[in-house]
């Protein structure tokens, strides 16, 4: 990450530095705007320690995150144990607090972002909820200003391996985020997950995004300039020992969604014409294309994902809605015939 004054922080591990007990220690390294070294810190927290992110933080000073791998279980498929730690240190990385969760057998943070009230939002996944070996959930943890925890939040069901892997705050004060789960399908191995999360961490909506054999996962999510939610990853690797090596067969994926993560579409697809008027609209709606539905659904959604109004069976090439009792803002449009989302785009309204 970049200091306002020109200068970056790099965390991770090292295991040629340090006190290294158990095998590695938490690097962080200061360069200059050149990219020289200025100085360099490391952080021992007597197991294989490795950093997995920074962000600035209140009062000039920065936090960090750390997984602490403390040891391993042999089972069909090997894994490790491991405790998450969050550290805050000052400009010259003098520890100044430290919380570590060793609450059960797996707990780890995958990535932390700053929040609008000063504080900040990590997530990860735990074992805490779980009684099955090798089970997880996705682990969310809210901070304030000072560091101390605001609320925890679990997603996940019983026996199946879940995890959170990239969080970011929306301009109203929710939550996107974006996990794996093997929660919901018996037949694949991970999952694309995205979940909407309000203020509090309360589940708003989820959808499993894909659901294929092999492992699918998610390794980041943003919101881009015009609203729609743009997350990156990977899919059809082959994780399991069993079926063989199998390499070179995963993909780097990116899908661009609405925020109901559905797939995002600012006017035109399959050369449908589709003309939606007035937009900025207010009063009535009319929505005309160019070729005629065939039972098809058409649907108004909010910015929080939630459905507003609705026309189904829709048989013409026109179609009115009504949004005189629609208060100003940010919606969406979409339009799904014989369960195919054949268009989506944002419609602004402005009402008195």
């Amino acid at each position: 990450m970049q200091n306002p004054d020109g200068t970056y922080f790099i965390i991770g591990y090292t295991t040629s530095m340090g006190t290294q007990q158990g095998g590695s220690d938490v690097w962080l390294v200061k360069l200059n705007n050149n990219g020289d070294t200025l100085w360099t810190k490391t952080y021992d927290f007597g197991h294989r320690d490795e950093g997995a992110g920074i962000i600035p933080f209140a009062a000039g000073n920065y936090l960090l995150i750390a997984n602490l791998y403390t040891g391993q279980i042999s089972t069909p498929v090997p894994y490790y144990t491991n405790d998450a730690t969050y550290f805050v240190v000052d400009a010259n990385g003098n520890v100044l607090k430290t919380m570590i969760f060793d609450v059960d057998t797996i707990n780890r943070f995958h990535s932390v972002k700053r929040t609008s009230d000063g504080g900040a939002i990590m997530i990860g996944e735990t074992s805490r909820y779980e009684n099955h070996m090798g089970a997880g959930d996705v682990y969310i943890v809210k901070l304030n200003a000072n560091a101390d925890t605001v609320w925890t939040k679990t997603y996940g069901g019983y026996g199946k391996y879940d995890g959170g892997l990239d969080i970011m705050e929306a301009n109203d004060g929710t939550y996107y985020a974006c996990a794996f789960t093997q929660t919901q399908f018996i037949d694949s191995v991970d999952n694309w997950w995205l979940l909407r999360l309000n203020a509090l961490g309360d589940t708003m909506y989820t959808k499993c995004l894909i659901h294929k054999k092999d492992n699918d996962d998610p390794a980041s999510i943003l919101q881009a300039s015009d609203g729609s939610i743009v997350v990156a990853g990977w899919i059809n690797a082959n994780s399991n020992p069993l079926q063989g090596l199998n390499m070179g067969n995963s993909d780097i994926y990116v899908a661009k969604l609405d925020t109901t993560f559905y797939s995002y579409v600012p006017s035109i697809l399959n050369d449908w014409h589709v003309n939606v008027y007035p937009n900025p609209a207010n009063d009535y709606l009319h929505i005309y294309f160019e070729k005629q539905l065939q039972h098809a659904d058409i649907s108004i959604y909010n910015s929080m994902g939630e459905l507003i109004l609705q026309k189904n069976d829709v048989n013409e090439n026109k179609c009115t809605f009504s949004i005189k009792a629609l208060h100003s803002g940010i919606y969406f449009i979409r339009i799904v015939e014989q369960k195919e989302i054949k268009y989506t785009s944002k419609l602004l309204i402005q009402n008195p």
